[in-house]
């Protein structure tokens, strides 16, 4: 079976996604901090990584978002999940509990920011979905149907999906967070353990970049 190839996105358009999650990510970073220090018992990340949220300024949020891709998930490789979605079914047949790790007030403009951003990613840089996302082939198509009224409605009414990515991952999250040492940049290896993360949720990443892109940070 052939396959057809994948457009190579506008430099110009792709600086202007990564732009939009490097905001965003400084946003998830945030609320982390908000998370660890005022409300630590529903922090969603490893404990061990506490001390570092609870002591990270809200000024180094932006510098350590830029790492290349979502630092936030909301189901994004659940094929089933944006199929009922787009087909204007009810998304969950068994409600989630309510998650408060975001603090109450922020969660919907948090949910509303994020699938905003992969909105505007997915249509944008479709071929770099799979890559910044980690959403599937099928999300990918599921997701590109919904309106910027659905996405409203999804935020109100389902913002408990959003959690942060590789939840089970201190080593990757320890890396986002601290500080380089003295002389070194530690931001290309936090960039390419963040890509090989991806990797491991997407089997299109590898096609993706086969295209030749180079994603400058």
């Amino acid at each position: 079976m052939s396959t057809r190839p994948r457009a190579i996105p506008d430099p110009h358009v792709l600086a202007g996604v990564l732009e939009a999650i490097a905001d965003l990510n400084a946003d998830v970073l945030e609320a982390l901090v908000a998370s660890a220090q005022s409300h630590p018992t529903q922090f969603p990340l490893p404990h061990c990584l506490l001390p570092e949220f609870s002591r990270l300024m809200v000024g180094q949020c932006r510098e350590r978002g830029r790492c290349g891709v979502f630092l936030v998930d909301a189901g994004f490789n659940d094929p089933v999940r944006w199929g009922r979605v787009a087909s204007g079914r009810d998304p969950d047949e068994i409600r989630q509990p309510r998650s408060w790790w975001v603090p109450i007030g922020h969660d919907t403009v948090l949910a509303h920011s994020v699938l905003m951003v992969a909105w505007h990613t997915v249509h944008a840089v479709p071929s770099l979905a799979s890559v910044l996302l980690g959403m599937g082939e099928e999300v990918v198509c599921e997701f590109a149907k919904l309106s910027i009224a659905d996405l409203g409605n999804i935020a109100r009414s389902q913002f408990e999906w959003v959690r942060p990515r590789w939840a089970d991952r201190a080593d990757i999250w320890a890396s986002i967070v601290a500080r380089g040492e003295p002389g070194l940049d530690a931001k290309p290896m936090t960039v390419l353990r963040c890509l090989k993360a991806s990797a491991t949720e997407s089997h299109r990443l590898l096609s993706s970049t086969h295209t030749g892109v180079s994603v400058e940070l």
